[in-house]
């Protein structure tokens, strides 16, 4: 897919689909700037020539090449996809903690820090962009990384030239099956957009079946040249999704598709919905300056098993809704230009939630009713000034962050409380421009991450109430870098950075609650490390990109009784992680792909006594587009872990019992048919 750059051969228009990613520019930093001219490492993948011939089931597929980001968890839907960038993300139990996914201008992450990734539909991304290292000043609490993913749209599809049509229908291993339809027309000053996709697979490992439907409506108004309306409402629903468990590597080099037995006796899995409607808005108030607005409202219904008897199903509520206004004034003299951008976010998250005893799957006595709330308020100012080919970006945030808990479950006594946490942070970033296609950056920037509302409500002092174990971690880091583009066929960044971070939060085990997942704060631990990343153009259709991390995430202090962890390496995440890939796009029709990524081993608990080993990653991707007038036929097919490499699609860091490992599967297909019509 290209690291930072999509090859040459994506500006063809034979698809409707495809576009010249050289004339967009990066908005992750809210204030919109070229690539070559930032003062953070950012990268960026353009998927829409890409895309079509990937099995569109994981989001992995579409950021494995981004240094700094590692995902894991692609086979196991009852726990969705896992991310950490620079180490941070990586105690999540299940889905996105400590990461900022943003949709088309919406945020995606609830203010307490949890985000899923499997609330975005994978066929209509377009582009994602990826902040490294704390980014507070930008998004508040929980910004240890920053996902920026737009999907299909107006801007990015000439729906007025052409309507667009498209169907797909694809099969794989595992019995893997997917169904799409999209459907988007412009018709005056209004563009419309439908998409459904259904995807179900019964999965590599026992207990792994899983069923997913989502579809998205998309308006997007233009009252004149100077205003603009998006309006957006999508629904996931999942009715049933199951947890084949960890296993203890003894288990798991006997027969990798078992389930555990305990998740088998206990039915473990989930069921959820989630419907999501939001709105934004920009205006053009002159020649320099423009207003943006954006709300949204979200809920989620969630049914969960677990491998034990106490508090072992779970039903979450939840409801979820914000709002935040900014505005933006430019001004250019003969000496420079400076952008300034106000603005403010209100977000506020309302859980309900319950636990029941689990008894073999069936729901027994209450153990757990409470109500809990997560409300931020986030006001910031950031801006940038050009002079001399000189850029230098400054900002300052302020968020108050009030949480509380209302118990209703009182047969233990009145557990409630309340918590707020009140932050400034600044960012102060500089780029120099060397000469039109090279320049040098560097940036300090802050950021702070709260314990999530399930996280508090994994109490191990009692039943109910929040753990009195948890404060927020904060974290400075600094970064210095460089950038190149020399021509549409080159380009690529090179980044060092040094993260520091206090009262770090961790996942541990308690042996007095087997399979419940606690956490707890450390006294500081330390991320060093560098990112390469390029891509170059060989010829018109053949492109070649390549990525590689290199990182050391240490405890810095670390001790838990009379253990001494310091020193220790953080688990979860490689120390070495390399990509390459090689495009080929004919002219006629026939596009290949083909991807090699080394992870190296893992450690899996924080003793480092456990670890698994280093593999090789190798996919292949083919399509070939038949065009008749003005309809195309695209059959694809993918072959992954082309290699037959034995590694682990999951590790749980901690784990009790040694369970660590999910195996991933050896060598497995999956294919089908796109229409264009």
């Amino acid at each position: 897919m290209g690291c930072l750059l999509v090859p040459g051969f994506s500006q063809l228009d034979t698809s409707g689909l495809w576009v010249n990613i050289d004339s967009i520019t990066v908005s992750a930093t809210k204030i919109s700037k070229k690539w070559l001219n930032s003062t953070r490492a950012i990268s960026e993948v353009n998927t829409s020539s890409t895309k079509e011939i990937l099995p569109q089931v994981t989001f992995q597929d579409y950021v494995n090449e981004m240094p700094g980001l590692f995902a894991i968890n692609n086979q196991n839907k009852a726990q969705d996809l896992r991310i950490s960038v620079r180490g941070f993300g990586l105690r999540s139990a299940f889905g996105v903690r400590g990461i900022k996914l943003v949709v088309d201008g919406i945020p995606e992450t609830t203010p307490d820090g949890q985000g899923q990734i499997d609330v975005i539909p994978l066929g209509l991304i377009q582009k994602v962009e990826l902040i490294k290292g704390p980014s507070a000043v930008l998004y508040g609490n929980a910004s240890g990384g920053v996902l920026n993913i737009t999907t299909l749209s107006e801007n990015n599809n000439n729906l007025l030239a052409k309507p667009l049509l498209t169907g797909r229908v694809a099969y794989g291993s595992f019995n893997t099956q997917q169904y799409q339809l999209t459907y988007g027309r412009k018709i005056n000053r209004t563009s419309f957009i439908f998409h459904g996709n259904q995807t179900r697979s019964d999965g590599y490992r026992n207990q792994s079946y899983y069923l997913t439907r989502h579809v998205k409506a998309r308006m997007d108004h233009s009252f004149s040249k100077y205003s603009k309306i998006n309006l957006m409402v999508d629904y996931l629903t999942r009715p049933t999704a199951e947890d084949a468990g960890s296993l203890t590597l003894s288990e798991a080099e006997l027969d990798p598709r078992q389930a555990r037995g305990q998740n088998v006796q206990q039915q473990t899995g989930e069921d959820l919905s989630n419907f999501k409607a939001s709105a934004t808005y920009s205006y053009k108030t002159g020649n320099r300056s423009h207003f943006d607005s954006y709300g949204f409202y979200s809920s989620r219904s969630f049914n969960g098993a677990l491998p034990f008897v106490n508090g072992g199903l779970v039903s979450l509520d939840r409801t979820y809704f914000g709002q935040g206004t900014s505005y933006t004034i430019r001004s250019v003299t003969n000496v420079l230009s400076s952008t300034v951008k106000y603005g403010y976010d209100i977000a506020n998250q309302f859980d309900n939630r319950k636990r029941f005893e689990n008894l073999s799957g069936e729901q027994g006595a209450s153990t757990l009713n409470q109500r809990e709330s997560f409300k931020n308020l986030g006001l910031y100012i950031i801006g940038d000034v050009d002079f001399g080919g000189m850029t230098v970006n400054a900002g300052l945030r302020f968020d108050h962050n009030s949480i509380h808990l209302e118990d209703v479950f009182f047969f233990d006594g009145d557990d409630s409380g309340s918590r707020s946490y009140t932050r400034f942070n600044p960012n102060l970033g500089l780029n120099i421009n060397l000469d039109a296609a090279t320049s040098l950056f560097a940036n300090v920037s802050t950021g702070f991450d709260t314990p999530t509302l399930n996280e508090l409500s994994n109490n191990p002092d009692s039943l109910g109430g929040f753990s009195s174990l948890l404060t927020p971690q904060s974290s400075v880091s600094f970064e210095l870098g460089a950038k190149i583009q020399v021509t549409e066929q080159i380009k690529g960044q090179f980044t060092l950075f040094n993260i520091n971070t206090k009262d770090e939060i961790t996942p541990y085990s308690d042996s007095n609650y087997p399979d419940r997942i606690f956490y707890r704060n450390i006294g500081s631990s330390k991320r060093v490390g560098l990112e390469i990343e390029c891509s170059y153009q060989l010829m018109s259709s053949l492109a070649v990109s390549a990525s590689y991390s290199l990182a050391s995430y240490k405890y810095d202090n670390y001790q838990v009784d009379t253990i001494d962890y310091s020193g220790n390496i953080l688990p979860g995440v490689p120390s070495h992680n390399a990509f390459v890939s090689l495009q080929y796009q004919h002219p006629l029709g026939l596009s290949v792909i083909l991807e090699n990524q080394l992870i190296s081993s893992i450690y899996l608990n924080d003793a480092n006594t456990a670890q698994s080993d280093r593999y090789i990653l190798s996919n292949l991707h083919l399509g070939y587009k038949v065009a008749v007038r003005s309809y195309s036929v695209q059959p694809f097919i993918s072959f992954k872990n082309i290699l037959g490499s034995s590694y682990f699609d999951n590790l749980r860091i901690n784990a009790f019992g040694d369970r660590y490992y999910e195996p991933a599967p050896g060598f497995n297909f999956f294919g089908g048919v796109k229409f264009n019509i």
